[in-house]
């Protein structure tokens, strides 16, 4: 390399800055990205510090001065960076690198929270063409727009960039001549606005009860696997923790509550607690210029005295309450069972039983658990509705439970007679038809409830006394 491009030889007896030019913009490997033993990094921004020029001085060693030994100019070569990655394949930690750049493009992009996303995922027209043929089967007329949401929050989840995702659901609607395209569009949008302003949104355990109601468990099964094989789960964190700790963090279920520090709430499985970690490192400097950054996970305090080890989250479709139904394990070996109650009521229940240390902290700490059980698939989620009814799903109407026959001519002359004579005999006939409108509404009326734009419903009394019961809606 002396002779193609800029290289200074540094304090190790082996070591070397080669300085070069690329029209790409690859990403920095760090020695954290590899394998201990084997440590190098390729600087391609300002995330792993800089490098000092000839003839400056060491920064641990005033008597020594950084020499050139190759070339006056830095070259450019477009394929240096692969060809490194290629020879250096056995150093690296991670599986996938961006040594495949031909097939995939990482980049970053700022969510309007103030959060950066790192390493999200292009896909390729190949990998777009085969999520489309995974999910083609299952995309029918009744489930295609939960399909869209739950696969919006599952592609989000799995870091694939938001053009990616367009291009997944255009290749989808147009495969299954799918007329409401540009609805689609829309909730895969608000979906990932959603996820990018912290809220929750649904993902791979929603995904896969649309697929099962479709096609059977079996051929969901399926499915998910041909697409996880393509853009899968990536932890937030894959990038920030060393391979000791995340082996250590693969047996519990945790979730982050801080990037910096990293904090975390583990449910641990060993101690059958619930408490409060975060990620420590070393920093170990010998006589070479690099300095060996060793991680490790500093317990805090304890703040259940007990682990969740079955859930079942009952969720009613019409955005009533969410309830849960959980066992726990205690820390000496006791089982309890919570019948199905909200967040409060557990609370309350592992509080009478003396396994709340912290109070306020447990108040963050249990939801953060259950979100990572959601996450990582170990939630079972009944959506059923037990009230029959009309209710508003997903600003669609619905009915629960009822059937309704169309009704015959004689039906409907029936009805109008009886209408009529209603109105012969109502006393108050300038308030006959609100009467009438009130019925005709009266079915939908938890509909108008659940809409925000309209809230609970007015009264006024229709016999004009204030003791009267029969009550109907003001206005709309």
């Amino acid at each position: 390399m002396c002779n193609t491009t800029y290289v200074t030889k540094t304090r190790k007896k082996w070591g070397r800055h080669i300085y070069w030019l690329s029209h790409a913009q690859h990403k920095a490997i760090r020695t954290k990205d590899c394998k201990s033993g084997c440590e190098f990094e390729i600087k391609t921004d300002n995330s792993a510090g800089h490098c000092t020029l000839p003839p400056s001085i060491h920064r641990d060693d005033p008597s020594y001065h950084y020499q050139s030994i190759g070339r006056e100019t830095i070259s450019i070569q477009e394929g240096l960076y692969d060809g490194l990655l290629r020879a250096l394949d056995t150093c690296i930690r991670q599986e996938k690198l961006p040594g495949e750049q031909s097939k995939r493009r990482y980049t970053y992009n700022d969510s309007p929270s103030g959060r950066r996303n790192y390493n999200l995922t292009s896909l390729t027209d190949m990998e777009i063409q085969n999520i489309t043929n995974a999910l083609q089967i299952s995309y029918n007329k009744n489930s295609r727009h939960n399909i869209v949401y739950a696969l919006s929050g599952y592609l989000y989840k799995s870091n694939v960039a938001l053009d990616s995702s367009k291009k997944v659901v255009a290749s989808l609607c147009h495969a299954t001549n799918d007329e409401e395209s540009k609805s689609r569009m829309i909730v895969l949008e608000t979906t990932y606005a959603k996820a990018q302003n912290g809220e929750q949104v649904a993902g791979h355990t929603y995904l896969k009860d649309v697929l099962i109601q479709n096609i059977g468990e079996e051929m969901a099964d399926s499915v998910l696997y041909a697409i996880s094989q393509i853009v899968g789960y990536q932890n937030p964190l894959s990038d920030q923790l060393s391979d000791a700790v995340a082996r250590e963090l693969s047996a519990h279920i945790y979730q982050v509550v801080c990037y910096s520090p990293i904090t975390l709430i583990i449910a641990h499985s060993y101690k059958k607690q619930i408490l409060t970690a975060t990620v420590g490192t070393i920093n170990q400097k010998d006589d070479s210029d690099y300095s060996n950054h060793m991680q490790y996970i500093r317990y805090g305090n304890v703040i259940i005295d007990a682990v969740p080890t079955r859930i079942t989250k009952y969720e009613n479709p019409s955005n009533i309450e969410i309830k849960y139904e959980i066992e726990f394990e205690t820390s000496t070996d006791q089982s309890l069972r919570v019948q199905p109650a909200n967040l409060d009521e557990i609370l309350g229940y592992l509080k009478v039983n003396g396994l709340v240390y912290k109070v306020r902290s447990a108040e963050e700490a249990l939801p953060a658990i259950l979100n990572a059980c959601y996450r990582e698939g170990k939630m079972t989620i009944k959506r059923e509705i037990e009230t029959p009814g009309f209710y508003l799903i997903n600003n669609e109407i619905e009915t629960y439970k009822t059937e309704h026959e169309q009704p015959t001519v004689e039906d409907i002359r029936r009805c109008a007679d009886l209408l009529l004579l209603l109105q012969l005999k109502y006393k108050r006939k300038e308030i006959f038809p609100t009467v009438l409108k009130c019925g005709i509404m009266a079915p939908f009326s938890y509909i108008l409830k659940q809409m925000v734009r309209i809230g609970c419903p007015g009264y006024f009394y229709m016999a004009g006394r204030i003791r009267a019961r029969l009550l109907t809606v003001r206005s709309y």
